[in-house]
Order: C-alpha cells, then structure tokens, then sequence
C-alpha cells in the first residue's frame, strides 16, 4: 500500500541549497572539509583543552548539588535571550525555553 499525505507534502523537495551543492562538489573533487553541521565537532579534532573542561565541569557539579528546576527555563538563559532581543522589550519572565521543538507545541 503506498501512502500519499497531499499534493502539497509531495511538492516539498524543491532544489538543494547552494552550500550543499557545494560541499557535495568539493567532497566529490577530494577537497578535505570540516563539516561541522553534521556529527561531533570533536570527530573533526576540535577539542575542548582538558584544564578548561576540567574547570568547566567542576563548576557545574558544585552548583547541580542542589537541585532548583525552573519550569520556564534557566533564569539565567532567560535574561540572556531577553537581552538578545532587547529591541522587543522582553522581559525574562516572558521567555519560555525548551528542551525541543516537540515539547514546544
């Protein structure tokens, strides 16, 4: 049995974008490329210096010994979304962050 959503679903293909024409060709020609949209920056050998890391995440696991959910987001990552979009004066408590597009909607 073939599934068939609408005439629209089936129109969607359209053409390649330009960047990825581009990588295509080049990775075709043997060009080595750094393809950071796809898979783990560190499989290209861009890696964190151990002592920052380090740091970084003993940071976090002293400040994740106590346990303080918010059910909007970090308030931290709020006030910094707030600022990016300061020309729209938002106000942290206006912004709303999830973990993804699902839990969204």
């Amino acid at each position: 049995m073939e599934m068939f959503f609408s005439d629209f679903a089936a129109n969607l293909g359209g053409p390649k974008n330009p960047l990825y024409l581009l990588h295509e060709r080049l990775k075709t020609e043997g060009v080595k490329l750094v393809d950071l949209v796809r898979g783990n920056v560190n499989e290209h050998g861009i890696i964190y210096p151990p002592e920052l890391l380090a740091d970084i995440l003993k940071r976090a696991a002293d400040a994740a010994r106590i346990y303080r959910p918010d059910s909007l987001g970090q308030r931290p990552a709020r006030e910094a979304i707030a600022r990016y979009y300061s020309g729209l004066k938002l106000r942290p408590d206006q912004v709303l962050i999830t973990p993804g597009t699902s839990v969204s909607y």
